[in-house]
This record gives structure tokens, sequence and C-alpha cells, in this order.
């Protein structure tokens, strides 16, 4: 239940929403280059791309949900439920699971075409970072400063399709959803996978681009507005409502990341490029917060 929105009309940006009935306590954190990221299946990555993005930190190691590398190269996971099939290990190929899959490629690949040599080496795996977290059927889209793919595991294998549109939703696949991409000015309402992928890719094409950067960084963030979820428009199985937890934006130019969230809809930043790189720490901003509401003052009208 989320949307990852990628353009490259002025600005180079890359971000998305994530819908959720409740938040993990997520975080941006920037990973360091020296930072030991170890696979399951492979070896262990002592030295990688500098990256930064908002994850989940359990036991010390950041689970991203999206990310950018120093490099400009982006991804994010959306869930990918009933569709995603996760194979078993198989010889001859790179065996790695569905939450490592942001920095086994970010850690090694600088644009999409190096990260698509890997994934075509790649075989994605059901294995769980603890037996408390079981795998998350997912999907990716994959983009740098001029071109997005998206990634799906299929029974036939990681299918990588050029994603010219920029968008990613949910289930079904993205053929699917570009099916229903003959829309005129009268838009699908509601908050399911396809309507969310129409509106988002229409909202992308038609917004204006007015000013500067600090505006492009605005106007990302009202495509998003597009597909935004107020808390209980939509429930959960068991009646639990859904809201959008956070909204990302990263500007792939410059490494700066940029987050709103439900409760805080004031734009905040951090800058990659401003912090160090070659250390082995993480470093972590939380997301949490209230609203941050600028209190005016009025003065006597001349």
């Amino acid at each position: 239940m989320c949307t990852a929105i990628h353009t490259v009309t002025r600005a180079k940006l890359f971000g998305r929403t994530l819908d959720l009935e409740t938040s993990y306590g997520e975080s941006v954190v920037i990973t360091p280059r020296a930072f030991p990221f170890s696979f399951l299946r492979q070896d262990p990555m002592t030295r990688h791309a500098a990256m930064i993005g908002t994850a989940h930190l359990f036991e010390g190691k950041p689970l991203y949900y999206d990310a950018v590398n120093e490099y400009g190269l982006a991804i994010a996971a959306l869930r990918f439920a009933d569709c995603a099939v996760y194979r078993h290990p198989l010889s001859g190929m790179r065996n790695v699971a569905s939450f490592e899959l942001i920095p086994w490629i970010l850690g090694q690949c600088t644009d999409v075409e190096e990260a698509l040599v890997l994934l075509r080496q790649t075989n994605l795996l059901a294995d769980s970072v603890h037996p408390s977290l079981p795998a998350t059927p997912l999907h990716w889209l994959i983009a740098d400063r001029g071109r997005a793919v998206t990634a799906e595991p299929l029974a036939e294998g990681l299918r990588l399709t050029d994603n010219i549109l920029g968008i990613l939703t949910n289930s079904p696949d993205f053929f699917h959803h570009t099916a229903y991409l003959a829309v005129s000015e009268a838009l699908p309402g509601g908050y399911g996978s396809v309507a969310r992928f129409c509106r988002a890719a229409y909202a992308e094409e038609h917004t204006l681009h007015e000013g500067g950067p600090a505006e492009e960084i605005s106007r990302f963030f009202h495509v998003a507005d597009t597909v935004f979820q107020p808390c209980g428009y939509r429930r959960t199985e068991t009646g639990e409502p859904i809201r959008t937890q956070y909204v990302s934006c990263a500007d792939l130019s410059t490494g700066t990341y940029y987050f709103t969230t439900y409760r805080c809809r004031r734009i905040r930043s951090l800058s990659l490029r401003e912090h160090p790189l070659d250390g082995k720490r993480l470093l972590t901003v939380p997301m949490a917060g209230d609203e941050d509401v600028l209190a005016l003052k009025a003065t006597p009208h001349a």
C-alpha cells in the first residue's frame, strides 16, 4: 500500500509514500562506507558506497525501505502481496534475501546499468532477518538520474522492466497497471493500487514546474499528495486504520534526503554529503515528532 515516484524532467528526484497501519519507529539512516554489512549467503561487505534513506533498525542493522547512495542510485521496496515468488538457493547465482537487496545493490552499483548486471545474477530468497519477522512479499523501483526499472520476483525469476513512467505501486504486477493508463482528467478515485498508479502517473506528467530547486521539491510532495492516505480512509482486514506514515524525496544529484510524516507535514532534510562518510557507525535521525506549526503575528495595516 505504497507509491514510488521517479522524476527527471528538471530535478532528478526519487521518493515514495509508506502506507501502513502502524509505524515501526523508522529513522532516517546514513550508512557510511565502512559500516560492515553482513549477508546470510554472501560474503560480508566491509567497504561500499555510502547511502541514506529510511530504515527500521533491527539489532543494529538498517532494514531500508528506500535509500539512495552517494552516486545517485536509488531503490524503494513496495509490498507485492500474492505476487512475489521467492526461490530456493540456486547454484551459480548470487543468493540474496529480499530484505538484503537494497544494501546489496546500493553498496556495489553506481547506476541502473550496473544494478541490472548484478540483478541478472541475483536469486531472491524468502529467508527472514529473524523468525519473528517473516519475509515480506516485495517488488522494487530502482532509478538513477536518467532511468528507472522495476524488479519483480515472479515464478519464472526476477523480471526486470524499464519503467519510463517512473511510478510503482503494489500488486498486481507492473504490466497490469500500465493497461489502465488510458485516462483523462476523469481520474479514478479510491486508494487501491491501480487508482494510485494512474493518479501518480497523471500528476507527475501534468503538474507544472515553477521556479527553482526548492519549488521542484515542493512539486514532488504535491504529486505525492495525490496518493496520500488520510488515517481511516482504508483499513486492514482486522479493522486497523491505514495512513501514510511518511513521504520521502531524494535529490539524486545532491544526495539530499527530504521527508515528511503523517504527524509532521513540515519538510525536513538531511544532506548525505554534509556528514562523515568514511566511518563505521550509523548516523540516525528519528522521524517521530508532532506537527511543527509556525505561529504568526499580525501587524497594523498601513
